[in-house]
């Protein structure tokens, strides 16, 4: 916007200036349609530099073209290193002149100069903190080395005066990277250039300049003397210098940076880190929501199992523990009948032995099993109810979590099946399980009901067989126990893990709550179990617990 509004003004002043100049435009020769070759600095800020593009750009460029302009001639730029060379290249007619040359008596002995196109101070510049250096004249000091631009101003100042310890450089970064190096103790050199560099170069708090200025240095546009083309381009330059346009060019090359953090872009950032402290404030408060619904439908999902367990064993003791007392009650009663019976006749004045002996001998088979099945129901119910204890003290106690090496878990607890292994001639192999993480006692309790159910469960026709894999998929780690057992029918699947469900109820051992402590234990660990049969061509166990790391372990 800025270079805009400069280019609107640059119009209104050559709009003014074509009204108010005279036809011939002076006593010189005619600038329109003339061609120059001018001479400028490649690197000399806020004077002369380089747009992105590699072309020159500067305060001296701008005002240049701003003159060609108005005056209607054309410039073909030849880029020197400094103005040594530049001056040289008038010298040898290589250049028509250079813009922005410090103007003094020892340069006007040999060339003309435009009228003053800026007038700036030259001081002496120090280290940060440097007190031993205060004033020009302490550098006449011998101990001292001033750096200085070969021919520049301060040079040609300096070695005017005498006395001083001078180290010459041919460009500004040479002498400000002396400075900075500690190899000179000073750098005389033009303020307004030097601070521009220094910004560019984000080093202006290392630096600084003494109290009084060498010098106060007019800058013209260099030519060989005579030249025809020099007294047009003094009015040209002069109503220039007279513009508002000249004062903006001014203030943009020379002018001190706009802060970064101003009013306006202060406000604007208050208000977008405010925006992102609500958003952030927003999503927290959605993920702190979530994160509880989630414990909440864990906790209604916890609940939910915990009283379909409570369901469970209310049916438990409503009907399997029940049924064994009906049992008992009922051949009780029968015994309590051929009690009776006996006791009537032996109650009798006059017992008959044959009698008594023959209905003894009718009611002792039907008492002796009845005794036999009210022992079988007492042991039913004994086996019930420590089944239930034990199930309950698998999925009550505190649980240890911890990084479980599962390779050594099941390596140790198949060494327990060793003996059954080898009595049956089992066939056990096991992969390279990954690890996870759980409670070793409880994990172990897992896999030794699943090892024993497979080695319980075989199918004699062929030889025992059993396969241990793990794999980890997302954060889970899996494990798989196969076997090539009798089996488990698709209409049993469904319940196994339910309270007393026993996989063959006919052949086979046990209370019928192994599964089901393996699935409460599992859900203690935020893990789970399924399984994968087909009767008569084995079963797959497949159990998921919580991965970790491997490094985890080792560590």
């Amino acid at each position: 916007m800025k270079r805009i509004l400069i280019l609107l003004a640059c119009g209104l002043w050559l709009f003014g200036a074509a009204g108010m100049a005279p036809a011939d435009a002076g006593s010189g020769a005619d600038l329109r349609g003339a061609s120059f070759r001018v001479a400028v600095l490649q690197d000399f800020p806020p004077l002369y530099g380089q747009d992105s593009q590699g072309r020159p750009a500067g305060f001296a460029i701008d005002l240049l073209e701003t003159l060609a302009v108005e005056a209607g001639f054309t410039i073909d730029y030849v880029v020197t290193e400094n103005w040594g060379t530049a001056a040289q290249l008038v010298r040898d007619k290589e250049a028509d002149f250079v813009p922005g040359f410090g103007i003094n008596d020892y340069r006007l002995a040999e060339f003309d100069f435009s009228v003053p196109m800026e007038s700036i101070p030259v001081r002496a510049f120090v280290k940060k903190g440097d007190r031993r250096i205060r004033r020009i004249a302490d550098l006449t000091n011998d101990r001292f080395v001033t750096a200085v631009i070969d021919e520049g101003a301060a040079h040609v100042e300096l070695r005017r005066r005498g006395g001083f310890h001078l180290a010459l450089k041919s460009t500004v970064d040479e002498g400000l990277n002396a400075l900075l190096a500690g190899s000179v103790d000073a750098f005389v050199f033009p303020e307004p250039v030097l601070l521009q560099k220094l910004r560019s170069m984000n080093l202006a708090g290392f630096v600084e300049a003494v109290d009084e200025p060498l010098l106060t240095l007019k800058r013209g546009y260099l030519f060989r003397p005579d030249d025809p083309y020099l007294p047009s381009l003094n009015q040209h330059l002069e109503e220039l210098v007279q513009s508002a346009l000249y004062t903006d060019l001014l203030s943009q090359w020379y002018g001190e940076p706009v802060p970064f953090w101003t009013i306006q872009r202060t406000v604007l950032y208050m208000l977008l880190l405010l925006g992102l402290l609500a958003a952030t404030l927003v999503v927290w408060k959605n993920y702190s929501v979530g994160r509880v619904n989630n414990r909440l439908r864990r906790s209604e999902n916890h609940l939910a199992v915990r009283n379909r367990e409570l369901e469970q064993l209310v049916y438990v003791a409503s009907h399997d523990l029940r049924s064994p007392l009906v049992n008992v009650d009922g051949f009780s009663r029968e015994l309590e009948y051929s009690l009776l019976d006996i006791g009537a006749l032996l109650e009798a004045q006059t017992p008959d032995p044959v009698a008594l002996e023959q209905l003894v001998r009718s009611e002792l088979p039907d008492m002796q099993q009845s005794l036999k099945r009210i022992r079988k129901s007492t042991r039913q119910m004994d086996l019930l109810i420590k089944g239930l204890l034990k199930l309950s003290r698998s999925v009550r106690g505190a649980l240890q979590l911890q990084p479980i090496d599962m390779n050594r878990l099941l390596q140790d607890l198949c060494g327990s099946f060793a003996f059954q292994i080898d009595e049956l001639g089992i066939e056990l192999t096991m992969g390279n399980l990954p690890p996870c993480r759980g409670d070793i006692s409880q994990v172990s309790q897992v896999f030794a009901n699943l090892i024993d159910n497979a080695i319980k469960y075989r199918d004699p026709r062929r030889q025992p067989q059993i396969h241990i894999s793990g794999e980890v998929k997302k954060d889970l780690a899996l494990y798989r126990v196969a076997d090539n057992g009798i089996g488990i029918a698709a209409n049993h699947q469904g319940n196994i893990f339910e309270l007393f469900h026993r996989l063959n109820p006919v052949d086979g051992e046990g209370e019928g709550l192994g599964l089901t402590a393996v699935k409460q234990i599992l859900a203690r660990l935020d893990g789970d179990i399924q399984v994968e049969s087909q009767l008569g061509n084995g079963s797959i166990f497949i159990v998921a617990l919580p991965a970790v790391n491997v490094r985890q372990i080792k560590g």
